[in-house]
Formats: C-alpha cells, structure tokens, sequence
C-alpha cells in the first residue's frame, strides 16, 4: 500500500456509501386504527460494501475480522492494520 496518512485513511473510510450500497429493512409494521398502513424501516449496509471500502482504501491483507467471546456468544470486530504499524 502506498504511504497515505492517516487523516487521508480516516476521510475514505468515512465517505457515504453509494445509494445503491445501502438496502432498507422493515423492522416492524403495523395498521393504525384509520385503517393506514405504516412500517418502520431501517437503513443498513451488506457486509461485502465495508469488505470492498476496506480493501480499496488499506488494501488487501491490511485488515482482518477479529473475533472474541464475549459472555455466551462472539463478538466480531474488524482489525486495521495502519501504515504506521500500529492496529
């Protein structure tokens, strides 16, 4: 990977996702009592969107999942390996 700062890392990592990136999830819906339909939605984006953003801006082999246990099940982070060595 080229030598890129890391305010530079910090800004591409931090750049909106494309609208065709981001998916939409019902999370509850419901009929009021007018006889109107509602539903509450919930903006996310697919694991392979982060996967792509972080290969193009620290390339590949410069971050990894990382997971722990934590009480009764794992808890998955992501590791990003700087330029300056640092994680």
């Amino acid at each position: 990977m080229p030598e890129v700062s890391l305010e530079e890392i910090q800004r591409r990592l931090s750049e909106p996702f494309s609208e065709d990136e981001i998916e939409w999830r019902v999370m509850r819906s419901f009929t009021a009592r007018s006889g109107k339909k509602y539903a509450f939605v919930a903006a996310y984006v697919e694991s392979r969107a982060i996967m792509n953003r972080l290969d193009t801006v620290m390339g590949i082999g410069n971050w990894e999942n990382d997971f722990r246990e934590l009480h009764n099940g794992i808890l998955c982070g992501i590791k990003i390996h700087l330029p300056n060595g640092k994680q």
